[in-house]
């Protein structure tokens, strides 16, 4: 499969299932996003590249020379 078809799946999933938490604490989320909204942004891409990236690896390499990598 496709890392990228992989984490596309995984953000929906991840949104359907916090969006009520995040509905109900919408003060608490405002106010983080105010106050780290610098922080919030590099989390959001480079989370998600990094991951990619691992994916990709395990698709070009044998598992043993990237799980050692990964835990890194």
């Amino acid at each position: 499969m496709s890392p990228l078809l992989i984490d596309w799946g995984g953000n929906i999933a991840r949104t359907i299932l916090f969006a009520p938490f995040a509905w109900r604490r919408a003060d608490e989320c405002r106010t983080v996003w105010r106050d780290y909204r610098r922080e919030c942004w590099t989390v959001a891409l480079l989370g998600p590249t990094a991951y990619m990236l691992v994916l990709s690896a395990m698709q070009l390499s044998p598992l043993s020379y990237v799980a050692p990598a990964r835990e890194v």
